[in-house]
C-alpha cells in the first residue's frame, strides 16, 4: 500500500480545515474516504500529518563502516576474494 506524499497530505488537511467534508476531499484527491479519515484523526491526535515511523531491522554497521566498506571496494575492484 502506498503512502500519500507530503503535498497531498497538506492539501487534504487544508481542505478539511476549510470546512470540506471528508467525502468531498477524498473524491477531489482520488483516494478512499477511510484514508482521509485516518489522516484527519492522526492530525488531530498528534498535530502532524507525517506518517508514523515503522520498525525495521536494526542496522548492523555504522555509517562510518559503510563508507569504509565502499571506499575499500572501489579501491580494490579487480582483486579476487580469497
Amino acid at each position: 500500500m502506498s503512502q500519500l506524499n507530503a503535498s497531498v497530505r497538506e492539501n487534504a488537511l487544508g481542505r478539511l480545515q476549510a470546512g470540506q467534508s471528508q467525502s468531498e476531499v477524498a473524491r477531489a484527491l482520488r483516494v478512499s474516504q477511510s484514508t482521509i479519515s485516518r489522516l484527519w484523526r492522526r492530525f488531530q491526535q498528534t498535530g502532524s500529518s507525517a506518517p508514523a515511523p515503522r520498525p525495521g531491522q536494526p542496522r548492523v554497521t555504522t555509517q562510518a563502516q559503510d563508507r569504509y566498506i565502499r571506499v575499500t571496494h572501489l579501491r580494490h575492484r579487480l582483486s579476487q576474494p580469497r
